[in-house]
């Protein structure tokens, strides 16, 4: 269970995975098998940080730093080597591989607040929901993308304001 909620955090969709397995040594084979592939996903973003690295000291390039306080600025490193050094195809790879990225994250929590609304707060039937016809669902769906527009857009205003 650990491994589990250390892997996945309390994300739903992610824990929904093992939760879906019908056997217990499905759900452990599910938790081996995504642990071994997380693994070998994060050490290749280790080694693809560090060869950025090496990367700006090799074309002997400044690192991206904030001009008010000088501290390095990591998570503008990949962008501005894509935008700035590479080239036109890596700048469209970066802008549209982020774009996924965003849509399918901001899907998935939509999707997860919506049904979350619907059956947990209403109390309403999955069956119902299923069907596809529910005016309250396609309400609550568009009440649901309002809310996080407009989260973002607060969180966006409040970071800008500092």
């Amino acid at each position: 269970m650990m491994i589990a909620v250390a892997m996945t955090g309390l994300d739903q969709n992610m824990m929904q995975k093992n939760l879906s397995c019908r056997t217990l040594s499905e759900a452990k084979l599910n938790i081996y098998s995504f642990s071994m592939i997380q693994a070998v996903v994060n050490a290749a973003f280790v080694l693809l940080g560090g060869l950025f690295y090496a990367y700006i000291n090799m074309k002997g390039m400044t690192l991206p730093t904030d001009a008010a306080t000088g501290r390095v600025l990591t998570d503008s490193l990949f962008p501005s080597i894509a935008l700035d050094d590479i080239g036109g195809l890596a700048a469209i790879a970066f802008i549209v591989g982020l774009t996924a990225a965003a849509f399918s994250s901001a899907d998935g929590v939509l999707t997860t607040l919506t049904t979350s609304f619907y059956i947990d707060i209403l109390g309403r039937d999955t069956a119902e929901m299923s069907t596809g016809q529910s005016r309250l669902k396609n309400r609550i769906h568009i009440g649901m993308a309002v809310a996080l527009l407009l989260t973002i857009l607060l969180f966006r205003c409040l970071i800008t304001a500092r």
